[in-house]
């Protein structure tokens, strides 16, 4: 089953609900997501965190409330945000949705994603020595086969390792 999302598609609507805008920015296609035959790979915790963050934005006016949206609810399904001011917020909070940001290297975007989502979540920091082998996997997790090439991977990881010091002695000329 196809799982990511089809920007094109939900690009085209005039607004989304907070759960809806929250999966694109995990590339999870919204009408994937409650399909039995989902693979889950999205943890839920991330997930309500990223529904928070949308929703701190809409009340705090970063987002605009869609006009379909008569109130806030605990249900984020149900609370719906203007498709352009979120693309907009996107941009702006450096959370860049690929195919909604023309013109941006798909290299710099994928490294925006893995800032959010391994850096600023702590789950790879500058303390540890695998913070380059938790970017490799990740980046082999979404993207896999030849999604990437072997360049491709090289650079990202090298520019997102907030380790920037050590590896192998230089070799005596």
């Amino acid at each position: 089953m196809n799982t990511r999302a089809n920007y094109a598609f939900w690009r085209q609507l005039k607004s989304l609900s907070i759960r809806d805008a929250a999966l694109l920015i995990f590339d999870t296609d919204p009408r994937a997501f409650d399909h039995p035959e989902y693979d889950g790979n999205i943890a839920l915790e991330d997930l309500k965190d990223t529904e928070r963050e949308i929703l701190s934005s809409v009340m705090g006016g970063a987002i605009k409330q869609s006009p379909y949206s008569s109130h806030f609810s605990g249900n984020s399904a149900l609370v719906f945000i203007d498709t352009d001011s979120f693309v907009a917020w996107c941009a702006d909070s450096c959370m860049w949705i690929e195919e909604w940001s023309k013109g941006i290297p798909p290299e710099y975007a994928i490294c925006n994603r893995i800032y959010r989502e391994l850096i600023m979540t702590e789950k790879v920091d500058s303390s540890g020595s695998s913070a380059k082998n938790k970017i490799r996997t990740w980046l082999n997790k979404n993207y896999p086969g030849d999604a990437l090439s072997g360049e491709a991977r090289n650079r990202i990881e090298t520019v997102m390792n907030p380790i920037k010091v050590g590896g192998a002695p230089s070799t005596p000329k």
